[in-house]
């Protein structure tokens, strides 16, 4: 029998080799993005941690990640720019995060600040619905020998560990293992952050550098224009 694995997801990962640098840069500015309750994330308002000056040599290597991704694909990433519109931190104690995409994006990732050994917690992506399968639910209602491979998941997990960055396509749905999705206490020093599993999230819209005549795709920014 020959096999065909068609039409596979593509997630990759990468490695930030200047982390410990730049998670020391981090608890240095971090605080500053959190309300007087403790708490950071898109709900807070707190979606430009990307235009924090000391993260820009990180945020560099993202956005090289974002070009490999789509080198990766066979995409010629000499025509788009990579803009990165928002990014957020979400940073857990004992809180999961429930299944989510980002659906107002093109490419998203996430990179992973801090990971301490009592908050570790998987991300996992879930297969695209309806699934390729003979009918819905029939490999996980029969599958006897519950073994998982790329031909029957419905869902892939990874645990990351610091610095390691995770790129994929915004629309595919994820979450994050753990305790239940209620809200963990606030972070009001740095200690109390540094045990926290710390993750910058970021996506990101593709457009244009020069005017196009492809029928897909978003134009340049300086094409666009408002009338109100």
């Amino acid at each position: 029998m020959i096999t065909h694995a068609l039409f596979p997801v593509l997630i990759c990962e990468f490695h930030y080799t200047k982390h410990e640098e730049f998670k020391k840069i981090f608890f240095e500015n971090g605080l500053k993005y959190f309300d007087k309750d403790g708490y950071s994330q898109e709900e807070t308002g707190h979606v430009s941690i990307h235009h924090e000056p000391a993260f820009k040599e990180l945020y560099k290597f993202l956005s090289s990640c974002v070009l490999h991704y789509l080198e990766t694909l066979s995409v010629n990433s000499d025509n788009f720019d990579i803009n990165i519109v928002k990014s957020w931190l979400n940073v857990l104690d004992k809180r999961a995060t429930p299944r989510h995409a980002h659906r107002d994006a093109h490419v998203s990732f996430t990179y992973y600040v801090n990971t301490p050994e009592k908050q570790k917690q998987d991300i996992t992506f879930y297969n695209y619905s309806p699934r390729m399968e003979p009918f819905d639910g029939c490999i996980l209602n029969n599958n006897s020998d519950k073994e998982w491979t790329i031909f029957n998941s419905y869902s892939w997990s990874f645990e990351p560990k610091e610095g390691t960055v995770y790129v994929f396509p915004a629309q595919i749905m994820h979450d994050t293992s753990g305790g239940p999705i209620t809200a963990d206490a606030g972070v009001k020093t740095v200690d109390d952050l540094m045990n926290r599993r710390i993750c910058i999230a970021s996506d990101a819209l593709l457009t244009y550098k020069e005017k196009s005549a492809k029928s897909l795709g978003i134009q340049p920014v300086s094409n666009w224009r408002k009338f109100v």
